[in-house]
């Protein structure tokens, strides 16, 4: 989402806020090795209040709120993040700190992990509209009524960033991309892929935290990670001729110059795509034949016990995901009602919210 769109400063109510504390304490949290801190700690500290406080004095001036209205909606989202970090803090952590390094490496991830990423990432973002909308809706009863008409426009903007994140995850399920999917709008070129031994790391991490790996299992699994990457080196150096020669064309076509002509555009997309099979077939003993050995070794660690709760959790997830699904659907239809009326908030819609209670 563009924070700097006005959107935005709606999507800060819940959103922004929520995307904004995953990403920092998720890159913060990274350890040298790749793996993660644990997440034990209490999700909303003193750096999350900081942020919290920030978002709603953004609101506060883009929808000119009076002191009264400001309290509430400073209780109203710490209540509502709070409660939905409560049970998906350390999934959201695991997913946004991944999607970071990408940002930062100015890489796309190698196909196998753009379809893991899509399949963990599409529940967690369609409860987390869910959440964003339930909380505006709540916090909506406070405004008046020229509020409620910049809050009507930015609520659509919410359904149609959430919609077009919908979007982007289906082509990552089919391992597809576009320049544009890391936050980079400079270049028209697409980014290089990461080697599928680099985002091992990713599977890895979030695989330790889906079946919570007590401290020896941890060491069972990256020692796995170890010996299937020393693996895929001894691969790549025994096809060091063929990857040299696949790299020099891939910098070729990066670095000539930009094409404006139709015809020269398609071209341009014919080679990398002629690459892109090129390098997928060179690289499949790597990406599913060592992928593969290495879930393996993986899914053998677990016990019974952490199989199961992570079943449920699974099982939970997707039943959020189905509810958020239809409620957007029922919200959104043409013969469903429209986004309610501007009308004078209720006496009793300026009340402060209960400390420690959930906005319902």
């Amino acid at each position: 989402m563009d924070r700097s769109s006005r959107v935005g400063s709606a999507v800060a109510f819940l959103g922004l806020s929520l995307v904004a504390l995953i990403v920092e304490r998720g890159h913060a949290q990274q350890g040298p090795s790749g793996g993660s801190a644990a997440a034990d700690n209490n999700p909303m500290g003193w750096q999350v209040d900081a942020l919290m406080k920030h978002a709603v004095n953004q609101i506060a001036r883009q929808y000119n709120l009076d002191e009264k209205q400001q309290e509430y909606t400073q209780k109203l989202m710490t209540q509502r993040v709070k409660g939905f970090l409560q049970n998906n803090e350390r999934d959201l952590r695991i997913l946004f700190s991944e999607w970071w390094d990408y940002q930062l490496g100015g890489q796309a991830p190698p196909p196998e992990a753009a379809k893991d990423f899509a399949r963990r990432a599409g529940p967690l973002f369609a409860a987390m509209h869910q959440e964003i909308i339930d909380g505006n809706l709540k916090w909506r009863e406070i405004l008046n009524e020229e509020q409620r008409k910049l809050h009507d426009r930015d609520m659509d903007g919410i359904d149609k960033a959430f919609q077009q994140y919908d979007k982007q995850f289906e082509r990552w399920a089919q391992g597809e991309f576009q320049p544009g999917d890391f936050g980079s709008r400079v270049s028209s070129q697409p980014r290089p892929i990461m080697k599928s031994e680099d985002a091992w790391q990713y599977y890895v991490r979030h695989f330790i935290q889906d079946y919570r790996l007590d401290e020896g299992q941890q060491q069972s699994a990256y020692s796995a990670l170890r010996r299937m990457r020393e693996e895929a080196a001894a691969y790549r150096d025994a096809h060091k001729q063929d990857f040299a020669e696949l790299d020099a064309k891939y910098n070729e076509l990066a670095e000539a110059a930009p094409k404006t002509d139709p015809e020269e555009l398609e071209k341009a997309k014919r080679a990398r795509k002629e690459l892109d099979g090129r390098r997928e077939r060179l690289e499949k003993e790597i990406s599913t034949s060592m992928f593969e050995r290495l879930k393996k070794e993986l899914d053998g660690i677990p016990r019974d016990d952490q199989r199961k709760a992570f079943q449920q959790r699974q099982a939970n997830i997707k039943e959020v995901e189905k509810r958020a699904r239809a409620a957007f659907t029922a919200r959104t239809q043409p013969a469903a009602a429209s986004r309610p009326e501007s009308q004078p908030a209720a006496a009793d819609a300026q009340a402060t919210p209960k400390e420690g209670k959930a906005a319902e």
